[in-house]
Parts: C-alpha cells; sequence; structure tokens
C-alpha cells in the first residue's frame, strides 16, 4: 500500500537491483566546492610535496577529504592509525588531529546511504507511478489512467529504471571502503564516485521535476463528464476542482514530490556534512553513528547475544512485550544529549548552503511548494482548496520532525511500535485537522447555491451548512481517526522496515531515514490530504452514483484498511476498468432520450475477486551499505599511492564557497 514499504519498497527495490537500463546520456559535470582545512600540514594547502617513502621522516603532505562535493584538505599525517578502530561504540581518542581514516570512511558510508535513500525514493515515486503498486496507489493509478485523468505515462516519461546507474554507483562507492584496511586511494576515488553520482542524479531529477511526461489533458471518461456537468449552470471551476484533485492525484503527487525533493536534498546534505565535519574536528565519541546519543560505555556483545555493541543490538535480539501498554511514540523516549539535535532543524529546512560571503536568502515553505505542485495540474484551484492543501502540511511536517527527533533519540535495536506512531500522530494531528475542516465552513456557504441534477442525481451543500460546529466536530473526528491510523502505520512501517535493515547491516545512522525524508513527507501528505479532501467533498456536496459520482469521489475513500493491495482497492480498481470498458462501447447517454447511467451505477458497484494479499517486505532490499565492517586500520600514505592520487585532486579547481 502507498502507506507502507510493503510491496512499493519491494517492487522499487528489484527494479533497482535488476537489468540494466539506459539512464542520462554520459555523466554531467560535477563541481567541486572548497571546504574547511581540517589539519595543518608542513606544506602550503594544494602543495606538490609528498609522503616520503618507508625508512625515511614522513612531514606530511596535502590531501584531500571529499564529502558532498566538498574539498577539505588535511595532512597526510593525520590520516593512518595502525590499530583497528572500532566506529560504532564509545571511542576514546587522543585529543588533536588523528585517526582520520574510520574518520573519512564513516563520512563516506553516511553519505552513500544518505544518496541512495534519495535516488531510491525516487524511483519508488515512479515505480509507483508506473503501475499503482500498492492499495492506495493501486487506485490512484487506475483512476488516473482508466478515466482519463493525466495520470498516464508516455513512453518518454522518466522510469524508476533510469535510476539504476544512480545507484549502482553509489553502490559501488560503499562497497569499495567496506574494507577492514582504509587507504586514501580508495577513500578519495569513493568520495569522487559518489559526487559524480549525485551530479547525475540531480540532473535526471530536475528534468523529472520540469518535465515529468505523459499526457496532462483530460480525456476518457472524465472528459464527457466534464462536458455534461459543464453545460450545467452553476458548476463551473467547483467541479473542475473536485473532479482535477480526483484524476490528477498521481501527477499532483509527483510534481510535489520532485519539488520537495529538489529543494530540501540539499538541506540534508548541508546539515549531513556539517555533523561529519564537528565529528573530525572534535573526535566524536561515536565515528559512524555521529548523531546518536553517546553511551556511558561500551558493552560486552556476548551479553546480547548479539555481534554488536548493545547500542547497536540486532533487531533480531530485541523482542518487544506485547502485554505493555500502547506509549505515545514521540514522547515515550526520556530525552537525552543528542550531538545531532544541533543539525537536525538544518535539515528540515530549505535553505540548502548559501555562499559564506552573502546574506541568507529569504526562507522557503515547503507548504508553497506543495500549493504549487497543486496549482500546476489545476490552475483554477481555488483558495479554499489551496489553505487545505497548505495547512496538510504544514501538520505533516511537524508530526514528521517530531518522529525524526524521537528516531534520533531512540535505541536503534528497538522496534518502532505502529500503535505508538499512531498514538503520538493522533495527538499531535487529529484536532488540527478537525479545525482545519471546521474553518472550510466559510468556503462552504459560499457554495450552498451549488447544485448538479443529472438523471436525477442531486448534490449540494446545504445540508452539511445546516450543522452547528459542535456537531460538526463530533462528527468529524471519529472519521478522521482512521485516515490517521492508516497514515500513521504505514509512516511507522517505513521507518520499521528502514530501522531493521540497517541494523541488520551494522549501518544504522539518521542518514538512513533523513534519506527518505523528501519521500517521507510526500507519502504522509498523500496518505492524509486525498483522504481529508474524500471528507471534505463528501460532507459538502453529498454522494452521486453513477459516472458523475466516480469522477467526484477521490481516488482514496475507500482505502483505510491497514494492509496492502486491499480488497477495497481491488474493488475499485475493477469499477473503473469496468466504467472504462463501458465508455468505451457505449459513451455516455443522457438526457431526454435512452440513458446507460443505470449501467455505470452498476459498475460502480461491482466487486473483485478475493485474493490473498502479498506479503510487505521486512526490509529494503536497495539498501546501498551490505554487511558493513565496524572496525578498521587507517594505513599509512606512500609516496607512490600519493603520486597515484595527485593527478585527481580537486582542490585547485574547486570553487570558493
Amino acid at each position: 500500500m502507498l502507506g507502507s514499504v510493503g510491496g512499493v519498497l519491494d517492487d522499487a527495490s528489484k527494479i533497482l537491483g535488476g537489468a540494466q537500463h539506459a539512464g542520462p546520456s554520459g555523466d554531467t559535470t560535477a563541481e567541486y566546492t572548497k571546504g574547511e582545512q581540517l589539519g595543518t600540514s608542513t606544506e602550503d594547502v594544494g602543495g606538490a610535496y609528498a609522503p616520503f617513502d618507508q625508512g625515511a621522516a614522513d612531514m606530511g603532505a596535502s590531501i584531500e577529504f571529499i564529502h558532498f562535493g566538498y574539498v577539505f584538505p588535511d595532512s597526510s599525517k593525520n590520516f593512518v592509525h595502525k590499530n583497528s578502530l572500532k566506529d560504532d561504540q564509545k571511542a576514546d581518542l587522543p585529543e588533536g588531529p588523528g585517526s582520520r581514516a574510520i574518520m573519512f570512511r564513516a563520512g563516506v558510508e553516511r553519505e552513500a546511504v544518505l544518496l541512495n535513500g534519495f535516488v531510491s525514493t525516487t524511483a519508488e515515486v515512479l515505480k509507483e507511478k508506473e503501475d499503482g503498486a500498492g492499495g492506495l496507489g493501486q487506485a490512484i493509478g487506475a483512476v488516473s489512467d482508466l478515466l482519463g485523468g493525466g495520470g498516464g505515462s508516455s513512453s518518454a516519461a522518466p522510469k524508476a529504471a533510469d535510476c539504476n546507474p544512480f545507484n549502482d554507483k553509489v553502490r559501488s562507492a560503499a562497497s569499495s571502503v567496506n574494507t577492514s584496511a582504509v587507504t586514501y586511494k580508495l577513500i578519495h576515488k569513493a568520495g569522487m564516485d559518489l559526487h559524480q553520482a549525485r551530479a547525475n542524479y540531480r540532473t535526471f531529477l530536475k528534468n523529472l521535476k520540469e518535465k515529468p511526461g505523459g499526457d496532462s489533458s483530460a480525456g476518457g471518461l472524465l472528459s464527457s463528464v466534464n462536458a455534461v456537468a459543464g453545460a450545467l449552470p452553476g458548476v463551473g471551476g467547483v467541479f473542475s476542482t473536485i473532479s482535477g484533485i480526483a484524476t490528477k492525484a498521481f501527477d499532483i503527487y509527483v510534481g510535489l514530490y520532485t519539488r520537495i525533493a529538489w529543494e530540501q536534498e540539499p538541506a540534508i546534505e548541508l546539515a549531513c556534512r556539517k555533523i561529519t565535519v564537528a565529528a573530525i574536528e572534535q573526535n566524536g565519541k561515536l565515528i559512524y553513528p555521529v548523531w546518536a546519543p553517546v553511551p556511558e560505555a561500551p558493552e560486552d556483545s556476548s551479553s546480547s547475544g548479539s555481534s554488536l555493541p548493545g547500542f547497536l543490538g540486532s533487531a533480531a535480539d530485541t523482542v518487544s512485550s506485547a502485554a505493555s501498554d500502547i506509549k505515545d511514540f514521540l514522547n515515550d523516549t526520556p530525552p537525552k544529549e543528542c550531538p545531532g539535535a544541533a543539525y537536525m532543524g538544518g535539515a528540515f529546512s530549505l535553505e540548502g548552503d548559501p555562499p559564506r560571503d552573502q546574506p541568507p536568502p529569504p526562507p522557503k515553505q515547503l507548504a508553497q511548494l506543495v500549493a504549487d505542485a497543486f496549482r500546476e495540474q489545476i490552475p483554477s484551484i481555488p483558495d479554499f482548496a489551496v489553505t487545505v492543501v497548505v495547512e496538510v502540511q504544514k501538520i505533516t511536517l511537524d508530526f514528521t520532525k517530531a518522529a525524526f527527533d524521537a528516531v534520533m533519540q531512540r535505541d536503534p535495536s528497538q522496534p518502532i511500535p505502529e500503535q505508538a506512531v499512531y498514538a503520538g500522530g493522533r495527538r499531535l494531528m487529529l484536532d488540527r485537522l478537525v479545525n482545519l475542516l471546521v474553518s472550510q465552513v466559510s468556503f462552504l456557504k459560499t457554495a450552498k447555491d451549488f447544485s448538479m441534477d443529472v438523471q436525477g442525481m442531486n448534490v449540494g451543500a446545504n445540508k452539511f451548512l445546516g450543522q452547528g460546529l459542535d456537531e460538526l466536530n463530533k462528527e468529524l473526528g471519529p472519521e478522521l481517526d482512521p485516515v490517521l491510523e492508516f497514515a500513521m502505520k504505514g509512516f511507522a512501517q517505513r521507518l520499521e522496515a528502514l530501522r531493521v535493515t540497517a541494523v541488520n547491516e551494522k549501518a544504522h545512522t539518521m542518514e538512513v531515514y533523513l534519506g527518505r525524508l523528501p519521500g517521507l513527507l510526500a507519502f504522509l501528505f498523500r496518505d492524509i490530504f486525498f483522504p481529508v479532501w474524500d471528507l471534505l467533498v463528501q460532507k459538502a456536496f453529498g454522494s452521486v452514483s453513477g459516472p458523475v459520482g466516480g469522477a467526484l469521489a477521490s481516488a482514496t475513500g475507500a482505502f483505510k484498511s491497514m494492509k496492502g493491495y486491499t480488497d477495497t482497492a481491488r474493488d475499485y480498481v475493477t469499477r473503473a476498468q469496468k466504467a472504462k470498458d463501458r465508455f468505451d462501447a457505449e459513451g455516455i447517454q443522457a438526457g431526454t432520450g435512452p440513458s446507460n447511467l443505470g449501467g455505470y451505477a452498476q459498475d460502480m458497484n461491482a466487486t473483485a475477486d478475493r485474493g490473498s494479499n502479498p506479503q510487505q517486505a521486512a526490509v529494503d532490499a536497495s539498501f546501498a551499505l551490505k554487511g558493513r565492517q565496524t572496525s578498521a586500520t587507517g594505513e599509512k600514505i606512500t609516496k607512490s599511492e600519493w603520486d597515484e592520487v595527485k593527478p585527481d585532486h580537486q582542490w585547485e579547481k574547486a570553487k570558493s564557497a
């Protein structure tokens, strides 16, 4: 379903791991930026002196740590550490620069995990648009394609498989440094390879944002329904807005995701880059999971039955008590001092990394990007609908930020329980959503004269408007609660799949979740907004059967179940297909002559064959870092190795920040 990691991530992962497909032709130019000096050397930054060979005094030479496309100069003397260091438990490093090899490796690995998350989420969104995998996605895709709402994809449109080359390069870079003996050559090349993959992916994302592909014009059944409705007095833009949101749901969804990803990914990378640099400069106590609270002392791994210290124990070793009380996920972890707390807010901003010599740009609003996605598909969308869009995005953003703060605080060996996430989401969002809908009564009063009568079917807002605010509150709360339960449990399932994967691969870090953040914001908005819109339309304009009702209803009203490819989803797809087949064969016959609207009404009540639901995926199969090694030595940089890497040094060519 579209609220879980289940079939969606599984299908997207199969795409990512399958046969090779051509992405953008050639490599995009990858530009580098000068970063801070990490360590002093006996030479000037960017100089040409190399380390002496074995047996001679090593005075140090300039090396580079390439991280998120930034070039950080350091000294070769700071790279080496002969002793093997563990990077996932509390480490007491000596003061001053040193032991940089394992620190650089940890930074490169976290960068790979983050970029892998960005690319995999984009592939997942495209995969959903291609075939509507999952319950809610299946229904939206079917309605958009079968009713002709512009949700289809042309052969030239970007596909999930186009992301394969980007993730192949990311996985290769991550694999190359997953070694117990870290060398400068491996680290430098991996940093460059990741930045090239990023440049290629960002070019692809930009094209996807600007030219998503597909025919956005409404056709098929919807065009005829619009023609019927458009001929009626008083319908106008209200009908266009309702039918537009219903049938262009997938185009809107892809548009809002690409806008969020394009603007937010640089801000997330900035936060991740800053915390890496701080951990290196301050000899952070945790070398790899730099966001996490530092445990009091490393635990004996034998005591937990895990190959990891207790702080990062395997999920398989942890059994949650089914008899325990349901807790509020946002409040069930006592606050701890967390190094990542100073950087998490930046990851949720849209500011990116402004030049150091210029004032910061005016703040951008995530909700505005989402509103723009709606306006692109429905230029005449009225202010009341935009208000609902903006407010739902603000509500979901607040919850997601609180959830990420909670995840950062938690022991990663502990599962993320669906009921606890639902409890936290309900507390934070339910009243706000109810108040949002009630606030729209002022708009509905302006639409009270709107009504439509086609072959005896009438719809109007008068009944809803006759209710008092107290009555509306009592009525809307119970109806919104299942919406939140669906969305919250789906959100929890996504987080849990990521957690299990990362812990099992000994690679748990906040980059695992931050790489999915733009997608999680889009998923959660979608899973809440469209049912909320359903409810508003239902309360304002009642229920209509037949093809007009099919166009008025959004694609999400029937999908409040917790599982993936639900029976109701199959029912809805079946109904859409039957209506499409009837339209192809008969068209729409209405007015004073013979009518076939009764047949459409039967189509809208059809049910699909009941079958078993596919199993939900337990892990994220597209994860970049498999079987991560948690300890390593830092190998001495010899002159021959330095000479080999030197032609690829980027400092002299890098632009100033």
